[in-house]
């Protein structure tokens, strides 16, 4: 027989494969949109760091919507999730920027943000104080600093790349325990 970890990696592979093609054409869509507006095309550093950081990404929210799938069985339990997210949201207010920090979501937004404003930021703010352009983007959601360390796009890579395979085996032990309890 298969093993529980093949078919999990089998379902996040389908699923960031899908991901990585769709967010591929979306890029695409997006220079072209771009280089239409006025905007320089971007370099080939900046298009192997983004599809890079699209790949990462897939994979980390793939396996983290496999997580989810695994412990949310019923519609009443998905709706439960929207619900208490919904509410946390509302009441937290402020303090979630803190609780996202927390979250794999925001630094891979931060890594694509790098990379899709570097020159625009250096354009808008040539001849600027190094400290209005940090705080800036930091302010934007740009710049990513997390309990009190800078995030760096390999820092978010990193962060985002841990989370996805916290959250296989996470998954593949749900799984398990949940085929046990089925019989």
């Amino acid at each position: 027989p298969v093993s529980r970890l093949k078919i999990s990696a089998a379902y996040i592979c389908s699923a960031c494969l899908s991901s990585v093609i769709v967010c591929g054409i979306t890029l695409a869509v997006t220079e072209i949109y771009c280089i239409i507006q006025g905007a320089e095309p971007f370099s080939f550093a900046s298009h192997l760091s983004l599809l890079g950081m699209i790949v990462v990404n897939s994979f980390a929210y793939s396996a983290l919507m496999y997580l989810v799938a695994v412990a949310a069985k019923t519609e009443g339990a998905w709706s439960s999730i929207g619900t208490i997210i919904g509410t946390l949201v509302g009441f937290l207010g402020n303090e979630i920027a803190t609780g996202m920090k927390c979250l794999p979501v925001i630094y891979g937004t931060s890594m694509f943000r790098m990379i899709m404003t570097e020159d625009i930021l250096a354009k808008t703010f040539e001849g600027a104080p190094e400290e209005m352009i940090s705080e800036y983007s930091e302010a934007m959601g740009i710049k990513l600093n997390a309990f009190g360390f800078d995030i760096s796009p390999l820092g978010g890579v990193i962060i985002l790349g841990v989370c996805g395979i916290i959250c296989l085996f996470i998954g593949v032990a749900l799984t398990s325990r949940a085929r046990k309890t089925d019989r």
